[in-house]
């Protein structure tokens, strides 16, 4: 098994935990339940990430920033990345990100690169949710997760020409 597949495994199992977290704690309606889940799917994201950067030059960086890991693939893969999200956005995640905001009054924009900036700050920030007084990293978690999760697996399919399940 090489070193993309590693990481293949890993995003998605990441993902699966984040998923099956954030299902058991919205039953449960515990804030720090569906906040772990949001760091195990930041880390999936970053995963994913990384498994693009490593098909497309072999090497990634060890931080946890999704925004800088993107920076090292050329500007012709974010933009497939992005057509590609843009394509797998839902409407409906759109207004319940449009809801939550007016409610919390904190903006959760959908765009790619506000989706990206956020999921960002997640990781590091949001496992400390009980001390950052920044309201943004305890409301974006999970907002756009599906969209971003599928246009990684197509990219990273297109160029790698390994199977990804979406």
């Amino acid at each position: 098994m090489d070193k993309l597949q590693i990481l293949l495994i890993s995003a998605s199992a990441f993902e699966h935990v984040a998923r099956q977290i954030n299902s058991e704690g919205m039953n449960l309606e515990i804030h720090s339940v569906t906040i772990a889940s949001g760091v195990n799917a930041a880390l999936a994201l970053e995963y994913y990430a990384k498994c693009l950067v490593f098909a497309h030059c072999g090497k990634y960086k060890k931080i946890h920033n999704l925004e800088v890991i993107l920076s090292d693939i050329p500007q012709n893969l974010r933009d497939q990345l992005r057509k590609e999200y843009e394509k797998a956005l839902t409407d409906e995640e759109i207004i319940r990100a449009k809801m939550t905001s007016e409610r919390t009054r904190i903006p959760i924009e959908p765009d790619f690169n506000s989706v990206t900036r956020n999921w960002s700050r997640v990781f590091v920030d949001g496992r400390y949710w009980f001390e950052t007084t920044d309201e943004t990293v305890k409301t974006v978690h999970w907002f756009f997760f599906d969209p971003l999760v599928i246009a990684f697996q197509r990219v990273i399919g297109h160029i790698s020409r390994i199977e990804v399940n979406e």
